[in-house]
Protein backbone atom coordinates (compact mmCIF):
# COMPACT_ATOMS: atom_id res chain seq x y z
CA UNK A 1 0.00 0.00 0.00
CA UNK A 2 2.93 2.67 0.62
CA UNK A 3 4.50 1.81 -2.49
CA UNK A 4 1.07 2.57 -4.21
CA UNK A 5 0.61 5.85 -1.94
CA UNK A 6 4.22 7.01 -3.18
CA UNK A 7 3.60 6.15 -6.83
CA UNK A 8 0.08 7.87 -6.92
CA UNK A 9 1.90 11.37 -5.17
CA UNK A 10 4.26 11.14 -7.83
CA UNK A 11 1.85 10.50 -10.56
CA UNK A 12 0.04 13.44 -8.76
CA UNK A 13 2.81 16.12 -8.95
CA UNK A 14 4.10 14.96 -12.46
CA UNK A 15 0.31 15.87 -13.49
CA UNK A 16 -0.11 18.92 -11.69
CA UNK A 17 3.46 20.13 -13.07
CA UNK A 18 1.91 19.31 -16.57
CA UNK A 19 -1.19 21.05 -15.97
CA UNK A 20 0.70 24.29 -14.92
CA UNK A 21 2.95 24.79 -18.05
CA UNK A 22 -0.29 23.60 -20.66
CA UNK A 23 -2.33 26.19 -18.49
CA UNK A 24 0.59 28.78 -18.94
CA UNK A 25 1.59 28.47 -22.49
CA UNK A 26 -2.10 28.41 -23.49
CA UNK A 27 -2.05 32.42 -21.43
CA UNK A 28 0.93 32.93 -23.44
CA UNK A 29 -0.95 32.38 -26.52
CA UNK A 30 -3.67 34.19 -25.99
CA UNK A 31 -1.57 37.04 -24.71
CA UNK A 32 -0.11 37.14 -28.15
CA UNK A 33 -3.08 36.36 -30.18
CA UNK A 34 -4.64 39.66 -28.31
CA UNK A 35 -1.40 41.76 -28.80
CA UNK A 36 -1.87 44.08 -31.24
CA UNK A 37 1.81 44.82 -31.61
CA UNK A 38 2.30 40.87 -32.20
CA UNK A 39 -0.01 40.97 -34.90
CA UNK A 40 1.72 44.06 -36.82
CA UNK A 41 4.99 41.63 -36.62
CA UNK A 42 2.80 38.76 -38.13
CA UNK A 43 1.07 41.30 -40.51
CA UNK A 44 4.74 41.80 -41.95
CA UNK A 45 5.76 38.52 -42.33
CA UNK A 46 3.11 37.41 -44.28
CA UNK A 47 2.98 40.46 -47.01
CA UNK A 48 6.88 39.49 -46.94
CA UNK A 49 6.25 35.62 -47.73
CA UNK A 50 3.32 36.74 -50.34
CA UNK A 51 5.41 39.23 -52.04
CA UNK A 52 8.61 36.80 -51.86
CA UNK A 53 7.08 34.01 -53.84
CA UNK A 54 5.76 36.92 -56.20
CA UNK A 55 8.76 38.09 -56.95
CA UNK A 56 9.88 34.09 -57.93
CA UNK A 57 7.28 33.28 -60.00
CA UNK A 58 8.08 36.49 -62.32
CA UNK A 59 12.52 36.29 -62.03
CA UNK A 60 13.97 35.28 -64.81
CA UNK A 61 15.88 31.80 -65.52
CA UNK A 62 16.83 29.68 -62.81
CA UNK A 63 19.49 26.75 -62.94
CA UNK A 64 19.80 24.39 -59.86
CA UNK A 65 23.23 23.10 -59.93
CA UNK A 66 22.61 20.07 -57.71
CA UNK A 67 25.55 17.55 -57.27
CA UNK A 68 24.95 14.65 -59.81
CA UNK A 69 22.43 16.82 -61.70
CA UNK A 70 21.00 20.63 -63.03
CA UNK A 71 17.95 21.57 -63.70
CA UNK A 72 16.86 24.26 -65.75
CA UNK A 73 13.51 25.98 -64.86
CA UNK A 74 12.35 28.61 -67.34
CA UNK A 75 8.59 29.90 -66.44
CA UNK A 76 6.81 26.56 -66.27
CA UNK A 77 9.06 24.57 -68.27
CA UNK A 78 11.08 22.27 -65.62
CA UNK A 79 13.84 20.69 -67.52
CA UNK A 80 16.26 17.78 -65.58
CA UNK A 81 19.83 17.85 -66.77
CA UNK A 82 21.74 14.50 -67.86
CA UNK A 83 23.30 12.89 -64.82
CA UNK A 84 27.09 13.37 -64.53
CA UNK A 85 29.61 10.80 -65.59
CA UNK A 86 29.85 8.60 -62.52
CA UNK A 87 33.86 8.33 -62.81
CA UNK A 88 33.64 11.28 -60.97
CA UNK A 89 32.38 9.52 -57.78
CA UNK A 90 34.59 6.63 -58.60
CA UNK A 91 38.07 8.92 -58.34
CA UNK A 92 36.42 10.31 -55.14
CA UNK A 93 35.60 7.31 -53.47
CA UNK A 94 39.33 5.92 -53.91
CA UNK A 95 40.58 8.83 -52.44
CA UNK A 96 38.69 8.41 -49.35
CA UNK A 97 39.92 5.00 -49.38
CA UNK A 98 42.82 6.07 -46.65
CA UNK A 99 41.16 8.41 -44.83
CA UNK A 100 38.70 5.15 -44.19
CA UNK A 101 41.74 3.30 -42.54
CA UNK A 102 42.32 6.61 -40.65
CA UNK A 103 39.21 7.21 -39.30
CA UNK A 104 39.18 3.74 -38.00
CA UNK A 105 42.58 3.22 -36.41
CA UNK A 106 42.55 6.89 -34.90
CA UNK A 107 39.81 5.63 -32.62
CA UNK A 108 42.21 2.81 -30.99
CA UNK A 109 43.74 4.61 -27.97
CA UNK A 110 46.34 1.67 -27.28
CA UNK A 111 49.58 0.10 -28.74
CA UNK A 112 47.68 -2.88 -28.86
CA UNK A 113 44.79 -3.00 -31.14
CA UNK A 114 41.35 -3.70 -29.75
CA UNK A 115 39.26 -6.65 -30.55
CA UNK A 116 36.32 -4.16 -31.99
CA UNK A 117 38.81 -2.20 -34.04
CA UNK A 118 40.39 -5.66 -35.65
CA UNK A 119 37.22 -6.53 -36.25
CA UNK A 120 36.04 -3.49 -38.19
CA UNK A 121 39.17 -3.39 -40.22
CA UNK A 122 38.79 -7.22 -41.02
CA UNK A 123 35.64 -5.92 -43.11
CA UNK A 124 37.87 -2.62 -44.19
CA UNK A 125 40.04 -4.98 -45.92
CA UNK A 126 36.96 -6.95 -47.78
CA UNK A 127 35.62 -3.53 -48.95
CA UNK A 128 39.69 -2.57 -50.50
CA UNK A 129 39.74 -6.36 -51.82
CA UNK A 130 36.67 -5.97 -53.62
CA UNK A 131 37.41 -2.39 -54.68
CA UNK A 132 40.24 -3.11 -56.11
CA UNK A 133 39.10 -5.46 -58.40
CA UNK A 134 36.35 -3.31 -60.07
CA UNK A 135 39.19 -1.22 -61.29
CA UNK A 136 39.48 -3.70 -64.36
CA UNK A 137 37.26 -2.40 -66.85
CA UNK A 138 34.94 0.14 -64.87
CA UNK A 139 36.47 2.97 -66.43
CA UNK A 140 37.08 4.11 -70.28
CA UNK A 141 41.20 4.72 -68.82
CA UNK A 142 43.74 1.62 -68.21
CA UNK A 143 45.77 4.27 -67.36
CA UNK A 144 43.77 5.88 -64.53
CA UNK A 145 42.40 2.00 -63.49
CA UNK A 146 45.83 1.61 -62.79
CA UNK A 147 46.28 4.49 -60.61
CA UNK A 148 43.02 3.49 -58.30
CA UNK A 149 44.34 0.26 -57.85
CA UNK A 150 47.93 1.32 -56.67
CA UNK A 151 45.99 3.46 -54.05
CA UNK A 152 43.78 0.63 -53.35
CA UNK A 153 46.97 -1.54 -53.24
CA UNK A 154 48.85 0.40 -50.57
CA UNK A 155 45.29 0.76 -48.39
CA UNK A 156 45.59 -3.18 -48.87
CA UNK A 157 49.00 -3.67 -47.78
CA UNK A 158 48.98 -1.40 -44.66
CA UNK A 159 45.75 -3.09 -43.69
CA UNK A 160 47.14 -6.68 -43.55
CA UNK A 161 50.53 -5.57 -42.04
CA UNK A 162 48.36 -3.95 -39.48
CA UNK A 163 45.84 -7.30 -39.04
CA UNK A 164 48.91 -9.70 -38.92
CA UNK A 165 50.71 -7.61 -35.83
CA UNK A 166 47.56 -6.42 -34.13
CA UNK A 167 49.92 -2.97 -33.28
CA UNK A 168 48.85 0.82 -33.77
CA UNK A 169 51.23 3.15 -34.39
CA UNK A 170 50.31 6.73 -34.64
CA UNK A 171 53.76 7.83 -36.19
CA UNK A 172 52.96 5.23 -38.92
CA UNK A 173 50.05 5.38 -39.90
CA UNK A 174 50.67 9.56 -40.30
CA UNK A 175 53.16 8.61 -42.44
CA UNK A 176 51.54 5.85 -44.96
CA UNK A 177 48.65 8.67 -44.90
CA UNK A 178 51.08 11.42 -46.13
CA UNK A 179 52.78 9.13 -48.26
CA UNK A 180 49.40 9.06 -50.78
CA UNK A 181 48.87 13.03 -50.79
CA UNK A 182 50.24 13.27 -54.24
CA UNK A 183 47.71 10.24 -55.84
CA UNK A 184 45.26 11.41 -53.97
CA UNK A 185 45.26 15.10 -54.81
CA UNK A 186 45.77 13.25 -58.57
CA UNK A 187 42.38 11.68 -58.06
CA UNK A 188 40.57 15.00 -56.89
CA UNK A 189 42.23 16.86 -59.76
CA UNK A 190 40.75 14.30 -62.39
CA UNK A 191 37.50 14.03 -60.29
CA UNK A 192 37.42 18.11 -60.36
CA UNK A 193 37.86 17.44 -64.38
CA UNK A 194 35.62 15.41 -64.93
CA UNK A 195 32.61 17.24 -63.20
CA UNK A 196 33.59 20.51 -64.40
CA UNK A 197 33.19 19.07 -67.63
CA UNK A 198 29.66 17.49 -67.17
CA UNK A 199 28.91 20.75 -66.16
CA UNK A 200 30.11 22.47 -69.13
CA UNK A 201 28.66 20.46 -71.65
CA UNK A 202 25.46 21.00 -69.92
CA UNK A 203 25.28 24.30 -69.71
CA UNK A 204 26.11 24.66 -73.31
CA UNK A 205 22.99 22.78 -74.57
CA UNK A 206 20.47 24.83 -72.88
CA UNK A 207 22.37 27.78 -74.25
CA UNK A 208 20.01 27.16 -76.85
CA UNK A 209 16.90 26.71 -74.94
CA UNK A 210 17.79 30.93 -73.80
CA UNK A 211 18.16 34.00 -75.80
CA UNK A 212 20.55 36.36 -74.77
CA UNK A 213 17.83 38.53 -72.46
CA UNK A 214 17.44 35.80 -70.99
CA UNK A 215 20.88 34.05 -70.24
CA UNK A 216 21.82 37.18 -68.84
CA UNK A 217 18.75 37.06 -66.54
CA UNK A 218 19.91 33.15 -65.42
CA UNK A 219 20.55 32.71 -61.55
CA UNK A 220 22.63 29.85 -60.37
CA UNK A 221 21.08 28.10 -57.31
CA UNK A 222 23.90 25.50 -55.36
CA UNK A 223 22.88 23.41 -52.65
CA UNK A 224 25.60 22.08 -50.69
CA UNK A 225 26.78 21.63 -47.21
CA UNK A 226 28.40 24.02 -44.90
CA UNK A 227 31.68 22.96 -45.20
CA UNK A 228 31.90 22.66 -48.87
CA UNK A 229 30.53 26.26 -49.52
CA UNK A 230 33.97 27.83 -49.09
CA UNK A 231 35.83 27.19 -52.46
CA UNK A 232 33.12 25.59 -53.72
CA UNK A 233 33.31 23.58 -57.58
CA UNK A 234 30.09 24.80 -58.74
CA UNK A 235 30.32 28.26 -57.24
CA UNK A 236 33.65 28.68 -58.78
CA UNK A 237 32.57 27.00 -62.32
CA UNK A 238 28.95 29.05 -62.25
CA UNK A 239 31.30 32.17 -61.37
CA UNK A 240 33.56 32.18 -64.28
CA UNK A 241 30.58 31.02 -66.95
CA UNK A 242 28.84 34.64 -66.08
CA UNK A 243 32.06 36.65 -65.43
CA UNK A 244 31.51 36.78 -61.34
CA UNK A 245 33.82 36.85 -58.51
CA UNK A 246 31.91 34.45 -56.32
CA UNK A 247 28.57 33.85 -54.66
CA UNK A 248 26.40 37.37 -55.51
CA UNK A 249 23.53 38.82 -57.54
CA UNK A 250 23.82 35.96 -59.67
CA UNK A 251 24.90 32.91 -57.81
CA UNK A 252 23.14 31.97 -54.52
CA UNK A 253 24.13 29.00 -52.34
CA UNK A 254 21.71 27.23 -49.98
CA UNK A 255 23.50 25.93 -47.66
CA UNK A 256 22.04 22.70 -45.84
CA UNK A 257 18.74 23.29 -48.09
CA UNK A 258 18.91 20.08 -50.22
CA UNK A 259 15.64 19.64 -51.22
CA UNK A 260 14.40 21.61 -54.54
CA UNK A 261 11.72 23.99 -52.69
CA UNK A 262 13.52 24.64 -50.00
CA UNK A 263 16.28 25.70 -51.75
CA UNK A 264 13.91 28.23 -53.96
CA UNK A 265 12.64 29.72 -50.90
CA UNK A 266 16.14 30.59 -50.63
CA UNK A 267 16.65 31.81 -53.78
CA UNK A 268 13.30 33.71 -53.31
CA UNK A 269 14.79 35.33 -50.16
CA UNK A 270 17.54 36.53 -51.59
CA UNK A 271 15.58 37.87 -54.51
CA UNK A 272 13.36 40.04 -52.11
CA UNK A 273 15.91 40.89 -49.77
CA UNK A 274 18.26 42.41 -52.58
CA UNK A 275 15.68 44.63 -53.75
CA UNK A 276 14.78 45.99 -50.57
CA UNK A 277 18.34 46.72 -49.86
CA UNK A 278 18.38 48.25 -53.09
CA UNK A 279 15.09 50.49 -52.98
CA UNK A 280 15.18 51.55 -49.28
CA UNK A 281 19.05 51.16 -48.52
CA UNK A 282 20.88 52.16 -51.55
CA UNK A 283 22.90 48.69 -50.89
CA UNK A 284 21.61 45.51 -52.04
CA UNK A 285 23.78 43.20 -49.71
CA UNK A 286 22.06 45.39 -46.74
CA UNK A 287 19.78 42.63 -46.02
CA UNK A 288 21.78 39.84 -46.21
CA UNK A 289 23.44 40.76 -43.14
CA UNK A 290 21.99 41.10 -39.88
CA UNK A 291 19.92 43.42 -39.33
CA UNK A 292 21.37 44.80 -35.78
CA UNK A 293 25.22 44.09 -37.36
CA UNK A 294 26.48 47.63 -37.61
CA UNK A 295 24.16 48.46 -33.87
CA UNK A 296 25.59 45.27 -32.58
CA UNK A 297 29.37 46.44 -33.61
CA UNK A 298 28.72 49.89 -32.12
CA UNK A 299 27.09 49.75 -29.20
CA UNK A 300 30.05 46.39 -27.94
CA UNK A 301 32.52 49.47 -28.70
CA UNK A 302 31.67 51.14 -25.64
CA UNK A 303 30.34 48.49 -23.15
CA UNK A 304 32.74 46.15 -20.97
CA UNK A 305 32.16 42.61 -20.87
CA UNK A 306 34.38 42.25 -17.87
CA UNK A 307 32.55 41.48 -14.40
CA UNK A 308 32.60 43.86 -11.96
CA UNK A 309 32.68 42.04 -8.47
CA UNK A 310 33.00 44.81 -6.34
CA UNK A 311 29.15 45.84 -6.39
Amino acid sequence: MRILFQMFTQLSAVLLVNLFFQAHNLFADTQKRNDPVNDLNKSFRSHYAKTRASILQNSGPVIIVRGDNMILINGERRIEGKLIDPTYHDLKAVAHAPLALYSLLIRNKTPILSDDIISELEKLAIVFERSYSAFDSRLNSKEVEKKQRDILSSCIDFTSVTLKTKKFDYSNLIKFMRSLLNPIQENLELAAKYRINNYRDQIFEWRTELNGKQWEQVVFLIPGSPMARKDNLAVQFCAKLVGEKSEGARIVYAESLFGENEAMLRLATHLFDTKIGEDIFSDPWRMHRDALGPSTARYLDVISLTPNYDH
